[in-house]
């Protein structure tokens, strides 16, 4: 049978740490862009939150998926 794997094993987690990071430091304007003026603007900082955002969020759901299903494959112990 299928183990499964803590958070920090899985792939999802890693890429989503580092798209996190990424986009973290862009807008904290700790890397360089070749618009760097355009993410000074208010459009471009909610682009840049949003991509922090949606990657965390997928890899949360992904797990709560993927641990439900494991949970409904395992017998009930009673």
């Amino acid at each position: 049978m299928n183990e499964i794997k803590s958070g920090y094993k899985t792939t999802e987690f890693w890429l989503t740490l580092v798209s996190t990071l990424v986009s973290a430091a862009v807008a904290l304007g700790l890397l360089p862009t070749a618009e760097g003026e355009q993410l000074n603007s208010g459009l471009a900082a909610i682009v840049t939150g949003v991509f922090m955002v949606v990657p965390v969020a997928l890899y949360i759901w992904g797990r709560v998926r993927i641990k439900t299903a494991a949970s409904a494959i395992e017998p009930a112990i009673e």
